[in-house]
């Protein structure tokens, strides 16, 4: 599952499986989304709640997973993604996200095919170490995706829905109490992922705040994976 937007915004969710990562397992590889379209209006000057100050670029991310008990496993990543707005210079943006993600049902299929569904709560730090406006820019991030994957012989497809809860910091605010800005956001995703060693994964996703659906950014991921076992 992944976004991304302007500042203050970034991926929260990375691509990932319904299913966990097997016990003793390490799932390690890459990710790159970008965001090719904003907003459902056809009023193009106000279609848009994430409204960027410049060209986004596509964002990177480097992430593990591992097995850590029975249909239980935990992940971390790291990512970076950037702006470039006009006459200003690039805005860069780095972070990390932790989450953990739990098998609730688990349904066999034949084989070695399942229907799954879990959940994967998690929690994100964003930082915008220098912006032309308003000085050093930390972000806090809770998301809480639910995941149902269906397993076929070469491919796991997923469909997830996800509640997001952001706190953005803005220096530029003079009253102190209004610099810390909450905002809830919800979204919808649809992917696939290769089955075996090596996994190859795209997604498709939508994520808007509450109060403005219609406001949302369309994006697509792509992921690379490797399942290590040491």
């Amino acid at each position: 599952m992944a976004l991304l937007l302007g500042p203050g915004c970034t991926t929260v969710v990375p691509l990932q499986t319904a299913s966990t990562v097997p016990r003793g397992t390490w799932r390690l590889g890459g990710q790159a989304a970008v965001s090719p379209w904003c907003g459902l209006s056809r009023d193009v000057a106000n279609r848009c709640a994430f409204l960027p100050e410049g060209t986004p670029l596509p964002e990177v991310r480097l992430q593990g997973r591992t097995g850590m008990a029975e249909a239980t496993d935990m992940g971390v990543s790291l990512f970076a993604s950037a702006e470039v707005p006009a006459g200003l210079g690039p805005v860069v943006r780095g972070g990390v996200y932790v989450d953990g993600k739990r098998e609730l049902l688990s349904r066999e299929l034949g084989g070695e095919r399942r229907q799954v569904v879990s959940v994967a709560p998690g929690v994100g730090l964003a930082l915008t170490p220098v912006v032309p406006r308003g000085g050093p820019a930390p972000d806090v991030d809770v998301a809480l995706p639910v995941l149902f994957g269906h397993q076929t012989e070469g491919w796991e497809w997923v469909a997830g829905a996800q509640v997001l809860e952001r706190f953005q910091w803005r220096m530029a605010e003079a009253d102190p109490e209004q610099r810390w800005r909450a905002r809830t956001e919800v979204g919808l995703t649809a992917g696939v992922f290769s089955r075996g060693l090596a996994r190859t994964a795209y997604q498709l996703s939508y994520v808007a705040p509450v109060d403005r659906l219609s406001g949302g950014r369309l994006t697509f991921g792509f992921g690379l994976v490797f399942d290590v076992t040491p």
